[in-house]
């Protein structure tokens, strides 16, 4: 039987964790084991939890910090986690960085349903 997929969320917009969370709702199998919004929070609880996910979701823009430093630290923590960046900027020199830093893949929030794809066929993976 396979296991509910586990996903970090790292968003500073409380509307957008709710869409976020309501979309993992419509998938289905998918475990928020936490919803931070900024680095310090996220750095913290890494330090707690370093390969208690399967899944982070790492917007760029925080209330504090920076996503850029957590696709860093996520993919060195647990180089098996798929790392997502899921921002509104995300130009191709931005996409390129984040992929150099770690990132599986990086999705402009106005594709949220190719985010919800590549979300299906992680959690099809397990």
């Amino acid at each position: 039987m396979a296991r509910n997929l586990k996903v970090l969320v790292i968003e500073d917009s409380p509307l957008m964790r709710d869409a976020l969370a309501a979309m993992f709702r419509m998938i289905g199998g998918i475990d928020v084991v936490a919803a931070l919004s900024g680095e310090n929070g996220a750095m913290t609880w890494l330090a707690e939890h370093p390969t208690d996910w399967d899944l982070a979701t790492v917007d760029l823009v925080l209330a504090d910090g920076s996503g850029f430093n957590l696709i860093r630290r996520l993919h060195e923590l647990h180089p098996y986690g798929s790392v997502v960046v899921f921002s509104e900027f995300a130009s191709k020199a931005v996409m390129e960085r984040c992929v150099d830093l770690g990132a599986d893949m990086v999705f402009l929030k106005s594709e949220a349903e190719h985010l919800a794809g590549f979300i299906e066929r992680v959690s099809a993976e397990l």
